[in-house]
Formats: C-alpha cells, sequence, structure tokens
C-alpha cells in the first residue's frame, strides 16, 4: 500500500467525528471545538504543503490504497480500489473546504456557545467535511458515489440539527430526499459507465476509456444515459432547476450550517463533478449546450425569487442558487476555468456574506425578517461593512473578487448573444437585491432593542474572509494557469483585462447599487410588498414547491383509491362469489340426490356409455 500525505485530510476528519462523537460528552464542550476545528486545520495545512509542493506546475498523481472489492464479469475479474486522485482540480477545491471550513469551525465556536446541542454540531460539521474530502480526493466513481452519499446524510443531520423544530425537521427530509433523486442518477450513470468499460478509475475512463467510446457503435445507446444520469447527479446536489427545491428550506439549519453548504463545499459538487468529467461531456456538444441553456435559466428565476424575498438568509441562498447557474452556464461554454474560479470566490464572499448574516441574526436577537431589522450600523458597523463587501463582491464590482469570476463567465459566453445578456440581467439583478438586503438590515431606522454583539472568533472568521473576498481576483490569471498547465491551457484562460466591455458592466452595478438605495437607504417600507399576491407567489419560488406538492398529492389519493378498490375486491367482492359459487355447487349437487334408484341407474349407464366414447375416439379404439 502507498502513502500519500493527502490521505491525511481525509483520516483527520474522521478522526475528529470519532472522538467527539464518542468521548465528547465526557471532555466538554470546549474540548470537542479544539478537536473539530484542529483537525480542520491541520488537513488545511496539508493541503497548503501539496499546494506549495505543485505550484506552479502540478503533476496529476493517482494512488490506490488497498482493494476495496472485486467484480467479475465475462470480460474477466475487475477490482475496485480505494485510492486519492491528487491534481490541480482536486487541490483548489480541498483548499477551499478545509480552509473555509476551518473559518467556519472557528466562527461557530462563538455562535453555538450556548447550544445545547455543541459537540453534536461539532462531531456532525467533521463528518461533512470528511465526506466532501472523499468526493473530491476519490480517484474512481465508485468511490465518489461513497462520498456523493456521506455528504447528503450529513448535510441531513446539519440541516435538521435542532429537530425539535417541525420546520427544521421537514427541511432536512427535503433535502435528503432531492439530493436521493440525485444519487440514482449518479449510479446509474455509475453502473452504465462500468457495464460498458469494465473500469471506474477515473484515469482510465477519462482518458483511455474515450478512444474506447469514440470506436464503440453502441456508444449512441448507453452514454446519453450516461450524461444524463450525470447531470441529474450535479443538478440536485448543486440545487439547479428543476430539482432546487430543498436549497431556500435548507436555511433552517444554524447559520454556519449555512455557510458551509451553500458556499464552499456541498452545493458546489455539481460543477465540480461536470468540471471533472468534462472529456465525457464533449462527446457530445448538445449536452454542454443543454447545460449552458438551464444555468442561464436557473441563475435568471432565482435572481428574480432573491428579489422580493424578505428573509435575510432566504435571499443569500436564492443567490447561491443563481451564483450557481453561472457556473453552470460557464460549463456549458466550455469555460471550465473560469467556473472552478468562480467557485472558488463564491465561497469567500458567500461564506463571508452568511456568517456576517449571522451576526445581525445574533445580534438581532433571533430575527432574520429584514423589515424588523434596519439601523443595525449604528451598533455592529463593522459587521456592516464586512457585509457591504461581502454584497459588492457578489454583486461584481470591480475590483473585488466577483468580478474578476464574473466577467470570466461572461467573457466566455461572448460568442452565445443569449446566453450573454441573460448573464448581463442577473448580474444587475444581483447587485440590487444584493444593495436591497444591505440598506434594508443596516440603514433606516433602529427597530432591534438592545443588541447582542459579536465575539473575537466570529470577528476574526469574517474578516480573514473580507480580505479574501478584496484580493482573491487578482490571482486569476496565475489560478488559470496552474488549474490548466501546459500547452492544451489554451482555451481555458480567464480573462482577467479591465475591458470597455467591464467598465459599462461596473457602471450598470453601481446604478443597480445606486437604486437600491434610494428605495431603501433611508429605511422606506418595501417596495416589493404592495402586490400581495404576486410577492407570496415570487417569494415561494414561483409554487414550484406546491407542483410537486400537488403531484405528489395526486399519486397519493391515487394510490389510495386503488387501495380501496383492491380492498373491496378482496375483502368483499371475492370471498363472497367464491362463497355463492361454492354455495350454488354444494346445492346443485344435493338436488340430483333423489333417492329414487331409477334415477341412480341411468345416470350410471350415462357414465358408462360416456367412458366408451372417450376409450374410442380419445384412446385410439383401445380399453386397454
Amino acid at each position: 500500500m502507498q502513502f500519500d500525505s493527502m490521505i491525511l485530510t481525509l483520516i483527520l476528519p474522521v478522526l475528529g467525528a470519532l472522538l467527539i462523537g464518542t468521548m465528547g460528552s465526557r471532555w466538554g464542550r470546549n474540548s470537542a471545538a479544539v478537536v473539530a476545528s484542529g483537525s480542520i486545520f491541520l488537513s488545511f495545512l496539508v493541503v497548503l504543503c501539496n499546494l506549495w509542493q505543485a505550484w506552479p506546475n502540478p503533476v496529476a498523481r493517482s494512488v490506490d490504497l488497498w482493494k476495496w472489492a472485486s467484480f467479475t464479469l465475462d470480460s474477466g475479474t475487475h477490482d475496485i480500489y480505494f485510492g486519492i486522485y491528487v491534481d490541480a482540480l482536486s487541490l483548489t477545491l480541498m483548499a477551499v473546504i478545509t480552509g473555509v471550513g476551518f473559518l467556519i469551525h472557528w466562527f461557530s465556536t462563538e455562535y453555538m456557545k450556548g447550544d445545547p446541542g455543541y459537540t453534536r454540531y461539532f462531531c456532525y460539521l467533521n463528518l461533512f467535511i470528511a465526506a466532501m474530502t472523499l468526493l473530491v480526493l476519490a480517484n474512481n466513481f465508485a468511490l465518489l458515489i461513497v462520498g456523493w452519499g456521506g455528504v447528503g446524510f450529513a448535510s441531513f443531520a446539519l440541516i435538521g440539527f435542532w429537530r425539535e423544530k417541525p420546520s427544521a425537521a421537514a427541511a432536512a427530509k427535503k433535502a435528503f430526499v432531492m439530493n436521493v433523486i440525485g444519487d440514482i442518477g449518479l449510479m446509474i450513470a455509475v453502473f452504465v459507465l462500468f457495464q460498458n468499460l469494465h473500469t471506474l478509475d477515473y484515469a482510465t475512463v477519462l482518458h483511455d476509456g474515450l478512444d474506447t467510446i469514440r470506436l464503440d457503435s453502441s456508444r449512441g445507446q448507453w452514454l446519453p444515459l450516461v450524461l444524463l444520469g450525470l447531470l441529474v447527479g450535479a443538478y440536485a446536489k448543486s440545487a439547479q432547476l428543476p430539482l432546487h427545491t430543498w436549497l431556500p428550506d435548507a436555511m433552517e439549519g444554524p447559520t454556519p450550517v449555512s455557510a458551509l453548504i451553500h458556499a464552499a463545499t456541498m452545493v458546489t459538487a455539481g460543477v465540480y463533478l461536470l468540471v471533472r468529467t468534462h472529456p465525457l461531456l464533449e462527446l457530445s456538444p448538445a449536452f454542454l449546450q443543454m447545460v449552458a441553456v438551464l444555468g442561464a435559466i436557473t441563475a435568471l428565476y432565482a435572481a428574480y425569487c432573491a428579489l422580493y424575498q424578505t428573509d435575510l438568509k432566504r435571499v443569500l441562498a436564492y443567490s447561491t442558487m443563481s451564483q450557481l447557474g453561472y457556473m453552470f452556464l460557464a460549463v456549458g461554454v466550455g469555460a471550465y476555468s473560469a467556473a472552478i474560479f468562480h467557485l472558488v470566490t463564491h465561497a469567500f464572499f458567500k461564506a463571508l456574506l452568511f456568517l456576517s448574516a449571522g451576526i445581525v441574526i445574533h445580534a438581532a436577537h433571533g430575527e432574520q425578517d429584514m423589515r424588523r431589522l434596519g439601523g443595525l450600523y449604528k451598533d455592529i458597523p463593522y459587521t456592516a461593512w464586512m457585509f457591504g463587501i461581502g454584497g459588492l463582491a457578489l454583486a461584481g464590482m470591480f475590483p473585488f473578487a466577483g468580478y474578476f469570476s464574473k466577467e470570466a463567465i461572461l467573457h466566455a459566453a461572448h460568442g452565445h448573444i443569449v446566453l450573454y445578456l441573460i448573464g448581463a440581467v442577473v448580474a444587475l439583478m444581483t447587485a440590487f437585491y444584493t444593495g436591497r438586503a444591505f440598506f434594508m438590515t443596516f440603514f433606516g431606522p433602529q427597530r432591534v432593542e438592545s443588541p447582542h454583539l459579536p465575539g473575537g472568533p466570529t470577528v476574526i472568521s469574517c474578516t480573514i474572509l473580507t480580505i479574501l473576498s478584496v484580493v482573491a481576483g487578482f490571482f486569476a490569471a496565475p489560478f488559470a494557469r496552474f488549474l490548466t498547465p501546459g500547452p492544451e491551457a489554451e482555451g481555458f484562460e480567464i480573462h482577467t483585462d479591465f475591458t470597455f466591455e467591464g467598465i459599462v458592466i461596473t457602471v450598470l452595478v453601481a446604478a443597480s447599487i445606486l437604486i437600491a438605495w434610494a428605495l431603501y437607504g433611508k429605511g422606506q417600507p418595501d417596495k416589493f410588498g404592495r402586490n400581495v399576491t404576486h410577492n407570496n407567489f415570487v417569494r415561494s419560488g414561483l409554487q414550484v414547491d406546491a407542483a410537486y406538492l400537488m403531484w405528489a398529492n395526486g399519486f397519493r389519493d391515487l394510490g389510495r383509491l386503488c387501495a380501496k378498490a383492491l380492498d373491496k375486491v378482496f375483502t368483499t367482492l371475492l370471498p363472497g362469489l367464491v362463497g355463492s359459487s361454492f354455495w350454488g355447487m354444494g346445492k346443485s349437487l344435493t338436488e340430483t340426490q333423489t333417492g329414487q334408484i331409477r334415477h341412480y341407474m341411468v345416470s350410471m349407464m350415462l357414465s358408462v356409455v360416456v367412458l366408451l366414447f372417450y376409450a374410442l375416439l380419445v384412446g385410439g379404439g383401445s380399453l386397454l
């Protein structure tokens, strides 16, 4: 068995979760927080060391640790190993997962301090990081499925952490069900791949296997099923239309959980999956075009829904869904580096926004409705500045990180005029609803009495994320070269020039923010609250949930109707019919018993005649 230092990034979170789960109640709350945070910080250091060694020209390596399973097919015995695959893509995501994950752990030590489930919370956090690490580092599709399912289970536990709340329990179940749909799609894709290529190793499937697929005359029958399965898995995990309904409800979990799931880790798994398997996707240009179109539609849909939200966390949730739509659009137009770069910058500024929102909610005694907030700049000005910087990065304002990653995606979509226009419109909508959330929360009359002030770990975590949200964009070019080294990087460069087009978009973004200031900067009533019917319709996500519920209730009612019908058939009609039949037969037989000897003699003679005819006609004329 070979050893690779990156395996420590998986072992450390697992070990932390096991120690907290078994010994946390004896150690106490502080010890559980130290073990959880320390294990993730050590994992982050391991990733940094590997990044340092790999920069700027990483060499991919696949390390098989031990034989995990064997399958015997007509083509022979095939082994599947438990192993890791380390390249620029996995190192990038691991840096984000462990780095942002550590900051969220550190933030949680203060934010969750008074919660009775403190140790259980950190056990779940470490379990989540471990599952996400397995998902990213897996060197084959079978191991990917394990990490994929582990992330779904851990997110179920974290979203439903406050299980005594019916809304949290319902949100956790919805997230689990929607993710299972994606799991099924992914498993179907993997099974079909294995059936046709007899291997699940990335190195084989995504390189040597491509030639086999091109030469396989039957690929037209099974390759679309593989691509569709991958898409379903990615869409469910990354909350894209129409498998998105779990994401806004996932806000029922603690705010640091929202930052962990919605910013840097779980929801980006779908983007990672499609970028990892992009050689397969490129075998079908039509499929890539569909990914781009659906990504653009999702971005527009989520941005429109965010415009009308009044819950601060739900604004950020729909914003996450919209930004993920940008990433899928980038994947669809072949801008894989731009998609991953936006994934990285989004992790920084969206984690900052969620954690800042957590400070706001804590200060406002649990209030999340922006209409009941306001004036908080006077009490928590530093948080307001951090939230504002995160909002500017989200809006795509120069020179913050979000500008560079969004501009790279829009530049890549320039040859697709409709997609480009949708992306530009979404950018303006994003700037407006971000400004609306900022001004409604921090400006206007003060509505929160005796707000709680944030503690040290919460402020320091957000400060680090604020710095990253400002400076990360300037590393776009070296990041692109690192992600795709060599001659093949030509088509994967990230556009970073501040062009006239960029100036125009920046001016329009600034104008959108100024409009938001004009409407909400002085505490004016919510301008999106007048048409109650329309607003409730949009706030509910255009009633997609209700449509699903109606569809599910229809099948449930049909099932109940069928069950009642079958129950009546098998418990009433069928027993009655059988009983009546036997009763009629018995009655007919009793009527033949007349007591008259001549009747019996006639019956015997008729029976003999029938037997004779049978023997002569059927038996071939022989009675023997």
